[in-house]
């Protein structure tokens, strides 16, 4: 339920960051999830 709220709280700044720069906002994504995966 935490998780869920970040995210509401965060979509309204992310919003705004992925119309400015959706490329690098996808790949700083993805490399989040893959040091994620590694840590697990």
């Amino acid at each position: 339920m935490l998780i869920l709220a970040l995210v509401m709280l965060l979509a309204g700044p992310m919003n705004v960051l992925w119309a400015q720069n959706p490329r690098e906002l996808t790949s700083l994504f993805f490399d989040g999830r893959a040091y994620l995966t590694e840590e697990d």
